[in-house]
């Protein structure tokens, strides 16, 4: 358990972060700089499920919405899985912010056309129409077990 990013590619508008309630280094998705009609993930690099049957994929979230606003519908945190190095990506997870703010949110989701993959990725995409009523979406914890 190193700090993120360790090797995960990282774009615009996630960064490290240490805010509560998950304390040690986390990825957060920020609103800020404001951004229209976009797509902006963290992936991770390839890794080999090639003697794996069966998957799942662990990991912990967060939203919040700017203070004074209402949930703003129409941007959506996925968690996508690839089985070709990136190439094409498969859904696995999807929440829209117009469902409001949540505590901690642990999720452990069967993937398993996720198995059998020798370059297999993971990412989590924050994408929509804009960012301006986001205040943050957090991940932690993530994992991929057989």
């Amino acid at each position: 358990r190193t700090p993120f990013p360790r090797a995960w590619t990282i774009e615009n508008n996630w960064q490290g972060a240490q805010d509560s309630p998950f304390g040690a280094t986390h990825a957060k998705f920020s609103g800020t700089p404001v951004l229209q009609n976009f797509s902006r993930s963290i992936t991770s690099p390839d890794f080999d499920t090639s003697s794996c049957t069966a998957i799942k994929l662990n990991f912990s979230w967060r939203y919040f919405h700017q203070s004074g606003s209402a949930p703003h519908s129409g941007v959506k945190l996925h968690a996508e899985y690839s089985t070709d190095g990136g190439k094409s990506w498969s859904g696995a997870f999807s929440y829209d912010t117009g469902g409001g703010d949540t505590s901690i949110v642990n999720e452990s989701i069967k993937v398993n056309s996720l198995a059998g993959s020798a370059k297999a990725r993971i990412r989590f995409r924050v994408e929509g129409d804009t960012s301006a009523n986001l205040n943050r979406f957090q991940i932690d914890n993530v994992s991929v077990e057989p």
